[in-house]
Parts: C-alpha cells; structure tokens; sequence
C-alpha cells in the first residue's frame, strides 16, 4: 500500500535589505557588462535608477553610490532644475542625479561614456553662441580708436 507524503514547503521571501542588497550587486554585474561593451564598440550605456529601482527608496541607492565612490569631475547643469553630475572612482561610470526646481530629487542615471551625453554642446547651441561671438568682435571693432601721443 502506497501512502502519499506530504511535505509542506514554505518560500521565504527575501527581506527588504536582501532585495536592496541584491539590486545593487545587479547593477554593478550590469555596469560591468556596459563597461566592456563600451570599450570593445564604443555603445554607451544608461541604467535609469528610477525604472531599476522603482521599488525602493533614493536613500536605499546611496549605499550603492558610496561604493561606486567618487572621482575627479564634477558638474552641474542648470536648466528648469539642475542635474549634478559626477564621475565615479570608476572612470566611464558618471552619477546623474536629477532635481526639480523645488531642488527635489526626480530621478537619478548611472551613465558608461567618455562623458555623459547632457554635457555635450548641441549644435544650435555652438551656432548661437559663434552668432554671440561674432557680434561681440564686430561691436569692438566699432568702438572709437583711442588716439596715442
């Protein structure tokens, strides 16, 4: 006669600080890979924290901030807010963090490139501001000649 075993089994969820712990490890396997990619093809990569950490708390992603560290550029970007960015102790590896004009943190990216794409002049913009230039060095081309004796 055949007796049918039951055995109970439980799943144990991971607790908050496992699933925190185990977002950041996925990030930095993810930056790695970027960072490769990069070097071999020259493809930039973003990880967009708001999307991959959608779940958890801007205070939750500062330890992974903190062991990234920090490296030697630094920028800000003023617009209808600010982006502060930074350079990783990881070159390549630049933290964007996004803030609203009440300076309340929106968003932040994990950029792999030379320099992150915000900071690099648009071609209007260089237009512009050669138009600027231009106007400039006429108007002091215009200015009265200042007699010498």
């Amino acid at each position: 006669m055949n007796k049918a075993i039951t055995i109970p089994i439980a799943v144990q969820k991971p607790n908050r600080a496992q699933r925190v712990e185990q977002l950041h490890h996925d990030i930095l396997e993810e930056l790695a890979q970027l960072v490769s990619r990069f070097l071999s093809t020259g493809e930039k990569g973003v990880i967009d924290l708001r999307i991959r950490a959608q779940d958890f708390l801007a205070d939750e992603m500062q330890p992974l901030r903190e062991r990234l560290g920090k490296g030697e550029v630094s920028a800000k970007f003023e617009g209808f807010g600010h982006v502060d960015i930074e350079e990783t102790s990881y070159p390549g590896i630049w933290w964007l963090s996004y803030f609203d004009a009440e300076e309340q943190l929106e968003t932040q990216q994990i950029e792999v490139a030379w320099f992150p794409n915000l900071l690099k002049a648009q071609a209007p913009d260089i237009r512009q501001g050669a138009a600027r230039l231009a106007a400039e060095l006429l108007g002091s081309d215009a200015s009265p000649a200042v007699e010498t004796h």
